[in-house]
């Protein structure tokens, strides 16, 4: 008996370990796609970002001894698993330096300018687009069920990256593009009874209730870590009670919710 105690002990100890390891992934790749979009805009800005600088954004001061050995992995898990991202040497005052840079693929970030092109000559004036998801090797069902336990699974799901308030005029239309094409990509999965686009975030934040825990798991799994308009979403639960404080109405939205289009 003590034996499995100490195995199952060890095994979640190595479960939390991973889930830790994949969410520094997801910062850091958030952080350098971030930088990308900002040198796509200037193109004086420096595309690269060092890797200290990096920890330093991610990980508290406090925290940054005994997480050391995590960012390692971390590191090590985007070099050899993330074809986005090439790990670089510059040297300044006569020292080296490790830098990050997001390297665009034909079929995610330069393709997504061809795309757009394309999609608008056809006519086609949908102003949100699902493009895929950015981590293969992390979007396998071990990987996004590990993720899905970071924190309690709720009914209610916050999506950010889902639009750039900086550079989209948030219209109403801007609004019900966004709101169904989310709805779209959630039926499958049973869909959502409520979505709110928040137009004043500064994080194109996105809210949505499902009718339970298990379709928001479902939901949350699907979306996280996928492009959409040329942005990496990142999705996480959010506790039912600030949900229903933020949005009374939502308390009584047991009607499923199709899109308009």
């Amino acid at each position: 008996m003590a034996l499995f105690v100490v195995v199952w002990a060890y095994g979640r100890f190595i479960e939390v370990e991973t889930l830790k390891m994949f969410e520094l992934v997801d910062s850091v790749l958030g952080l350098l796609h971030e930088r990308y979009d900002v040198c796509k805009e200037d193109l004086s800005t420096d595309m690269s970002l060092s890797v200290d600088e990096t920890q330093d954004k991610i990980v508290l001061a406090a925290d940054r001894s005994h997480t050391e050995s995590l960012w390692l992995k971390a590191v090590d898990w985007i070099i050899l698993n993330e074809s986005h991202v090439r790990l670089e040497t510059r040297q300044l005052s006569g020292k080296d330096f490790s830098v990050w840079r997001w390297i665009p693929i034909d079929d995610h970030d330069d393709g997504l300018a061809v795309s757009e092109k394309h999609r608008k000559s056809k006519g086609d004036n949908h102003l949100a687009v699902w493009q895929g998801r950015a981590l293969e090797e992390y979007s396998t069902d071990m990987a996004r069920r590990l993720a899905v336990r970071r924190t309690r699974p709720t009914s209610c799901v916050k999506l950010k990256n889902a639009f750039d308030p900086l550079k989209q005029e948030i219209s109403n239309s801007t609004v019900s593009e966004i709101e169904n094409a989310i709805l779209e990509k959630c039926v499958q999965y049973g869909g959502i009874s409520h979505i709110h686009v928040s137009r004043s975030s500064k994080e194109g934040t996105v809210y949505v209730k499902c009718h339970s825990k298990e379709e928001a798991c479902d939901i949350r799994e699907s979306l996280h870590g996928t492009w959409f308009n040329g942005k990496l979403i990142t999705a996480s639960f959010v506790q039912e009670s600030r949900y229903h404080q933020r949005f009374p109405e939502a308390v009584k939205s047991n009607k499923l919710l199709f899109p308009a289009r």
